[in-house]
């Protein structure tokens, strides 16, 4: 027998074939009182200590003293009874409903039209369904008995309602006990971690007080999101746009701009937003703490000096134990000759100032070394740089009368006709030695004092 709310007593089964005996009465029912009271026959049987209206299942043991060929399930109007059964020993009871109570156990669809609705309804066991069509909209509703609960789902065209209802008490009690609760048209879950995950059991989703998580390949954005007041927004063709941001991490980008330059595959250029070349951006480093100030681009000079200037470097940090360098350039490891640093295809060099230091004994020079004042009052030895760099020139002036030789530090002298690993300075006060390195010698001149 399918579920039913009793209607009336004569809900039954009947043309058994019921001897006299011990039987025992199995079934789930939700009564309207405390009694679940049934009949064999024409005695009558009371199960009692029940808790009205709460689904509950029930096996009762009783003894039929007479013959009976009905049973009737339940005699109390309003008892709702799921699959009763009716068993002595194994052979169970056959199961046939009252004719009187089809439309309560209607086990085919039907359709019902009216001049304003049509209704297709449905009852299979414990389950009612209906699908009611009208002008203004279409309702699609589920009722299930043995889970006490409905849902329905309700289309205008405006507007489309999902709804639970009826849910009991326990199913209540039940589901907050899992931190899910559902009242006034709305569902909250509390939970430390609300996961979903797929039936294979892979992770879609994972949300807990201090931490969330989707998969990427899950999310899609169709059409403009905005969030944040419009302080972020992620339009249609997958761009974002947002006011201030913070990253950390790897960025990469091919293209766009970025204030006065626009990225060009792996250049960072001045072309304008029309792809010409007529801005003057500029990078600019600078520390006014410390004195320092590099910069390149269309004009590194303020426009009020009337100047144009590509590139500046300053160096003027209070460093009176050390040196102080505004550019260093180097070109190493191509042909003998051919490592250049700076080039000049045109144009003159201004304010030209060589780097100058005074020694009065013996002294070996370095790279950094270009013009050497000698104050020696006696005989001192000068090293020229060890594995100088081809074009390297040295300046050396006599300050004084005293001797002063020249060793080529492991090179040789190339002087007049003459070489020699070392050379002494000829001439007197003001006299001025020049030593320029070819690759192979240092090639000695000197120029006379006035």
């Amino acid at each position: 027998m399918i579920g039913a709310k009793i209607l009336n007593t004569d809900f039954r089964q009947e043309g058994l074939n019921l001897a006299i005996g011990a039987y025992t009465y199995s079934v789930t029912a939700r009564p309207i009182t405390s009694t679940l009271s049934f009949r064999v026959g024409n005695s009558y049987y009371h199960i009692t200590g029940l808790t009205p209206n709460e689904l509950i299942d029930i096996e009762y043991t009783f003894n039929l003293e007479t013959f009976a060929t009905t049973f009737y399930p339940s005699v109390t109007v309003g008892d709702y009874v799921f699959e009763p059964q009716l068993e002595k020993g194994t052979n169970a009871s056959t199961k046939q409903s009252n004719p009187n109570d089809y439309d309560d156990l209607r086990d085919e669809a039907g359709l019902t039209i009216t001049s304003d609705m049509a209704t297709l309804y449905a009852e299979k066991n414990d389950l009612n369904a209906a699908i009611v069509a009208m002008a203004e909209q279409i309702e699609i509703k589920a009722t299930d008995l043995r889970a006490e609960f409905s849902s329905s789902i309700t289309t205008k065209a405006n507007e489309i309602s999902l709804q639970v209802e009826n849910l009991s008490d326990s199913i209540k009690n039940n589901l907050l006990s899992t931190g899910i609760n559902i009242i006034d048209k709305k569902i909250t879950i509390t939970s430390n971690n609300t996961i979903f995950q797929s039936n294979n059991g892979a992770l879609n989703a994972l949300f807990s007080s201090n931490h969330a998580k989707i998969k990427a390949d899950l999310i899609e954005f169709e059409g403009l999101v905005t969030t944040a007041d419009n302080n972020f927004k992620i339009l249609p063709d997958g761009s974002i746009e947002a006011k201030n941001g913070k990253f950390t991490g790897v960025i990469e980008t091919d293209s766009g701009r970025i204030g006065g330059f626009h990225v060009v595959g792996q250049s960072l250029t001045n072309r304008s937003a029309s792809g010409s070349f007529n801005t003057d951006a500029t990078i600019i480093f600078r520390n006014d703490l410390e004195g320092t100030f590099a910069a390149m681009g269309g004009n590194v000079l303020p426009a009020s000096s009337g100047l144009v200037g590509l590139a500046r470097f300053e160096n003027k940090k209070y460093n009176p134990l050390g040196n102080n360098y505004s550019l260093i350039v180097e070109a190493a490891n191509a042909d003998l000759f051919g490592n250049v640093a700076i080039y000049m295809s045109g144009g003159v060099i201004s304010g030209l100032a060589l780097k100058t230091s005074q020694i009065s004994s013996t002294t070996t020079l370095y790279h950094s070394d270009v013009y050497v004042s000698c104050y020696n009052t006696v005989t001192i030895t000068v090293y020229l740089p060890y594995n100088p760099q081809v074009g390297k020139i040295i300046f050396i002036r006599r300050m004084n009368n005293a001797s002063i030789t020249i060793n080529g530090n492991g090179k040789i002298i190339h002087y007049g006709t003459g070489t020699s690993s070392t050379k002494s300075v000829p001439g007197g006060i003001g006299d001025t030695h020049v030593l320029i390195f070819d690759g192979q010698y240092w090639n000695y001149n000197y120029m006379i004092r006035s």
